[in-house]
């Protein structure tokens, strides 16, 4: 079988629900927020490994549990993990998603330092 090399980044994911989102200056309760798996890359990685491709995803994490998730999900699906590496100096890329009911998607990513 041909393997399959996937070079891209984990995002973790933070999803907050709410009713709307905020004007300038207001601050929304929200009513549940969710963290998962997420980056293009990555994203690709485990879909193509869940499919019994023979995957090299190629990454750096931060040391976090982010890093954490994103480990256990390239083992439980299968991924080669020759190439995952931890331990680089900043934390994990997080992406910043508000799901009003009523509009659309907004989102925002960082970097924390």
């Amino acid at each position: 079988m041909n393997s399959i090399c996937i070079f891209g980044v984990f995002v973790a994911d933070l999803c907050f629900f709410g009713n709307k989102i905020p004007v300038k200056g207001e601050t929304v309760l929200g009513n549940n927020h969710i963290v998962g798996p997420g980056g293009k890359g990555s994203n690709q990685a485990i879909a193509a490994a869940r499919l019994n491709g023979n995957v090299h995803f190629i990454t750096k994490v931060g040391n976090d549990n982010h890093a954490d998730m994103a480990f256990s999900l390239y083992k439980e699906a299968g991924n080669n993990l020759n190439n995952f590496h931890y331990g680089c100096f900043f934390s994990d890329l997080t992406g910043f998603m508000k799901h009003p009911p009523d509009a659309n998607l907004n989102m925002s990513i960082s970097r924390s330092i």
